[in-house]
């Protein structure tokens, strides 16, 4: 059975024979190659499962169990053949909890997945985090995916020990939610003993992948060393806090020393960051990158004005090899470097998300170049018939054939526009979202493989094609998310709201038209319900009361907070609800108040593929 070909690093050096800044000494678990069974259902996020690698019963000698240090050491091939990383087998053994790894689980609310051989859990406390931990590494010494957030004003005995008990573990995917907030004096008095060596999880060789999620301030709460040279095999990171001034060095230092990431993802849709050249350029030089998604970004402050037209964009891989995820979401980008990133990668690109406001005087372009296929532009674009695309096999190499994800909420030239026409009716595409500016392109859609559709301010004129289609064969569709946004009356699409739908994501709807909608829903296997809007009040949290026996076991009203203060009555408050449901009021645990930037966040990561280190 193969194993990770991973390069071999040169170890950190040695003090008294034992490796400088490393965690304790400790034999290493007995860990036999595993493959795991892949997620029963598409919401599952999460790695398919790698194989580790071959271990031996001796002490930790190497550099796959070290802390990293200022010593430099070769960097790896990263032109070197593809490396077999992950052997997926569905007849693989599944890891049962013991009774006390699973009774820790439990009393922390948390879940345990067994087809991804993943725990989810919240730590409330020191003693807490030490007993789950320790019991992890005794009892879990096989789980391949944690999923844990630090709900407690910890410290770095506190990260000390998780990083010691990770480093006895086989997990592949650590998901860590610090619960930081944006208190810039508390960063301040925390100082770098907040975060500690938390960074130092990127040189354990058994992690694939490291997400961190809500660490605010880490520049100044972690003690990164700016010049390591150390180099990690980690393949996935993502940094998902607003990249803020004080940071970016040290994202920096994380980015450059994991060459080999196939899989990278920074800011978030909560708060708007900034990022400088010098950062964008070290994402430039990842030669490997599968996936790359900026979230909510735009220039940092401190670049001088005369350099902004020439380094808005720099997040461009410097080989040829495409990628095949391309996510960008903020104000302001440097169109001509976003253009041939997306060029050079039209031919093997499966998801493209784009939403941002129109660089003054410019269409956005989707260039067909690099592609062998030729450009599909037309010296007079037209707008073709659908009928005139047959369901042919599609050509090899064809631009944006391999598209399963695409959301445009930018303004398109009509040469792109007529590119994407030519195409569509080919695809059968999973996502689709589209706005004013892109509505043209539902007039192509084979709507029946569709599994989510987003549609922004969009009239009742615009939504005929899709209506008739849906009254044609509409039963049929895999259709289970619909996100409404700046769609005024919602009731024009009762057609689809009446379908039944496992999310519905409704964003600035009239009162009235939400009430209808509301009424005549269907709540049968409904899981998310998120609304939006300032006119949400009491009489419309009764409907859904009246629609209470109905309700699935999992259903929740996700409530975005008004952005204006004026306009948050009582209704937002999630403790005003009582335990248990009344004939005007949902149960308290129905229903969720959020930033209305979290639940874009929410949204966002609901409709992309599951994350992985495999790709």
């Amino acid at each position: 059975m193969p194993t990770n070909n991973l390069p071999v690093l040169t170890p950190p050096p040695q003090q008294n024979d034992r490796p400088i800044h490393s965690p304790p000494l400790s034999p290493a678990p007995q860990i036999q190659p595993r493959a795991l069974s892949p997620p029963n259902t598409r919401d599952a996020v999460g790695p398919v499962g790698f194989i580790p690698e071959n271990r031996t019963n001796h002490p930790f000698t190497t550099i796959q169990n070290r802390t990293p240090t200022s010593t430099s050491s070769p960097e790896p091939n990263c032109e070197s053949e593809e490396e077999v990383i992950a052997i997926t087998n569905t007849c693989a053994k599944k890891f049962k909890l013991s009774t006390a790894l699973r009774q820790q689980v439990e009393n922390s609310n948390g879940t345990y997945d067994e087809d991804a051989q993943k725990i989810s859990l919240t730590l409330t406390s020191s003693l807490h985090s030490r007993r789950f931990f320790q019991t992890l590494s005794k009892e879990g010494r096989e789980l391949k995916e944690l999923d844990v957030a630090l709900a407690w004003d910890f410290g770095a005995a506190d990260n000390e020990n998780l990083v010691t008990r990770i480093y006895k573990t086989a997990v592949t995917i650590l998901r860590m939610d610090l619960r930081g907030n944006w208190d810039d004096n508390r960063a301040r008095k925390d100082g770098k003993l907040k975060y500690g060596n938390l960074h130092t999880l990127l040189w354990n060789k058994t992690l694939k992948g490291i997400v961190f999620e809500n660490a605010t301030y880490f520049g100044l709460r972690t003690d990164l060393p700016l010049k390591n040279t150390l180099y990690s095999n980690l393949r996935l990171l993502h940094f998902l806090v607003k990249i803020e001034p004080t940071s970016e060095t040290q994202i920096h230092t994380l980015i450059g020393a994991c060459p080999n990431l196939l899989d990278l993802r920074l800011g978030t849709s909560h708060a708007q960051g900034d990022m400088h050249p010098r950062l964008e350029k070290v994402i430039g030089n990842l030669k490997k990158l599968k996936a790359l998604h900026i979230y909510n970004t735009t220039y940092s402050e401190v670049i001088p004005e005369e350099d902004k037209a020439h380094q808005r964009w720099m997040t461009i891989p410097q080989s040829d090899k495409p990628v095949k995820e391309i996510v960008r979401t903020g104000k302001i980008v440097n169109q001509p470097h976003l253009q041939e990133l997306i060029g050079r990668s039209c031919v093997a690109i499966e998801v493209l998300m784009l939403q941002f406001p129109k660089v003054q005087g410019k269409f956005f372009e989707l260039r067909t170049s690099g592609s062998g296929y030729g450009s599909f532009s037309s010296s007079k674009p037209s707008t073709p018939k659908s009928a005139s695309f047959p369901n042919a096999k599609r050509p090899i190499g064809q631009p944006y054939a391999s598209l399963t994800h695409l959301d445009i909420q930018v303004v398109l030239s009509n040469e792109s526009l007529f590119t994407l026409r030519r195409v569509l009716p080919q695809l059968s595409l999973i996502h689709l979202g589209v706005d004013l500016a892109s509505k043209d392109l539902l007039k192509f859609i084979k709507f029946e493989t569709l599994e989510s559709i987003s549609l922004k301010g969009l009239s009742e004129t615009d939504l005929d094609g899709l209506r008739i289609a849906s009254l044609k064969d509409g039963k049929s569709w895999k259709l289970n998310t619909i996100r409404l946004r700046n769609v005024s009356n919602i009731q024009t699409l009762q057609f689809l709201l009446s379908l039944p739908m496992r999310r519905v994501y409704l964003s600035d709807p009239s009162h009235e038209s939400l009430k209808e909608t509301l009424a005549h829903l269907d709540f049968s296997i409904l899981e998310v319900l998120s609304i939006y809007t300032p006119e949400y009040d009491w009489s419309t949290e009764a409907i859904l009361v009246s629609q209470a026996d109905r309700f699935n076991h999992r259903m929740k009203v996700d409530l975005g907070v008004p952005l204006r203060r004026e306009q948050r009555s009582d209704v937002y408050n999630e403790n005003i609800r009582p335990l248990v449901g009344t004939e005007e009021r949902l149960a308290r645990g129905r229903v969720e108040i959020l930033p209305v930037f979290l639940q874009h966040g929410r949204y966002i990561q609901s409709i992309l593929p599951p994350y992985s280190v495999t790709k």
